[in-house]
Parts: C-alpha cells; sequence; structure tokens
C-alpha cells in the first residue's frame, strides 16, 4: 500500500475512498448470479424535445418488430421486448459471447403531455423511432402583451 506522508500529520492513502467504492460496489453484486448478468439486454436510447413533438430512437438490433411492445399511460413511455439468444453447444475449443440477450422493459417520464391518438413509430435497421406529438396545452403559446 502507498501513502503519502504529510507534515506533522498521520499517513495518508490516496485511495481510500477508492477502495471503500470498490468494497461497497463487490457487496452490492455478491450473490447475483452470473449467468443472469451475462444476459441482461438494456437499448440504448435517445430522447429528445422538439417544438412540437417529442422524438425516441431505440437502438434493438436483432429484433423484429413483433417482439418490440408500445404504450403510453399517464405520460409515460414503455417499451417492453425480448431479444432471444442462440443456443451454443460447447464442442472444444474457443468460445467467446459478448452481445446480451434477454426481456427489456424502458419508461420515460414525458414532460407536459403528448396527444396519444397521433403517436406514430417505425422500425428501421433495427432502429425504433416513436413521435410523440405535444398536447395542444403543452405547446408553448405566445402572450400578446396590451396595454390599458
Amino acid at each position: 500500500m502507498s501513502t503519502l506522508m504529510t507534515r506533522g500529520r498521520s499517513p495518508v492513502d490516496p485511495f481510500s475512498g477508492w477502495r471503500g467504492l470498490d468494497a461497497g460496489l463487490s457487496r452490492l453484486f455478491e450473490g447475483f448470479p452470473s449467468e443472469i448478468a451475462d444476459k441482461v439486454f438494456s437499448p440504448a436510447v435517445d430522447f429528445r424535445e422538439e417544438k412540437d413533438h417529442y422524438v425516441l430512437e431505440a437502438d434493438l438490433p436483432g429484433l423484429k418488430k413483433e417482439d418490440i411492445e408500445l404504450s403510453v399511460v399517464d405520460n409515460v413511455l414503455t417499451i417492453k421486448g425480448n431479444r432471444s439468444g442462440e443456443e451454443w453447444k460447447q464442442n472444444g475449443g474457443y468460445r467467446s459471447i459478448e452481445r446480451s440477450f434477454g426481456s427489456f422493459q424502458r419508461s420515460f417520464g414525458i414532460p407536459g403531455g403528448v396527444d396519444q391518438s397521433k403517436a406514430e413509430a417505425s422500425y428501421t435497421d433495427g432502429v425504433l423511432r416513436v413521435t410523440l406529438p405535444k398536447s395542444e396545452s403543452a405547446k408553448p403559446r405566445q402572450i400578446a402583451v396590451t396595454t390599458k
């Protein structure tokens, strides 16, 4: 262990805070089955606000549109799906699996509200794009200033 000496004080370990963090993370994941951790899939998502609508884009490679479920309830957009993994048989030799799979669900609160009846979704080349028009009450309005 490296320590730094300071004049007139006890030795200081500059890494003591990191060691505590490392120990805490180790405790957090104790008993978490590694085979489950290897299969967790959580898609990357971009969410942005435009003038009249919100746009969500999610990377869902390897899914069919039938594998994706979308819903909007109380201004919360939820995406659910399942990406199946391949069953690999070990026949000796080297094997490396980096792609994740499994069921996922992600939810996003939408500030100000949306017009659910005009929501649209498309799925092209593994990217889901959801367009959610703002409700009239959520759109910015100019307020005229008058004099009296």
